[in-house]
C-alpha cells in the first residue's frame, strides 16, 4: 500500500551551510518527523539543528534492527522516539 500525506508547510528554517536543504528542515519540523533519513553531509553534519533526528540509511537501519531486537527480548523498554545507540 501506498500512504502520502500532503504537508502545508508555511515556515522556514535558516540554513547557511546549503540553502537547497533547508526545505526539508522545515518539512521535517511542520511534520513533527522522528527521523529525516539522509546521505547528504551538510545535514548529517549538523544533527541538532532541529529536533528531528538526521540520520543516514546505514545509521537508520542499525537502529530499527537493534530496536527489533530489543523489543523480542523486553517488550516495554523502548518508546520508539528515545533512541540510544546500540554499543
Amino acid at each position: 500500500d501506498l500512504y502520502v500525506t500532503v504537508v502545508d508547510v508555511t515556515g522556514s528554517i535558516d540554513f547557511p551551510r546549503d540553502p537547497k536543504d533547508a526545505p526539508f528542515l522545515a518539512c521535517a519540523i511542520a511534520t513533527q518527523a522522528d527521523f529525516l533519513i539522509t546521505g547528504d553531509r551538510d545535514l548529517l553534519e549538523n544533527p541538532d539543528i532541529i529536533p528531528t533526528q538526521i540520520v543516514s540509511v546505514a545509521q537508520f537501519t542499525i537502529f530499527f534492527q537493534w530496536r527489533d531486537l530489543t523489543l523480542a527480548h523486553h517488550p516495554l523498554s523502548t518508546s520508539g522516539r528515545d533512541w540510544i545507540a546500540p554499543p
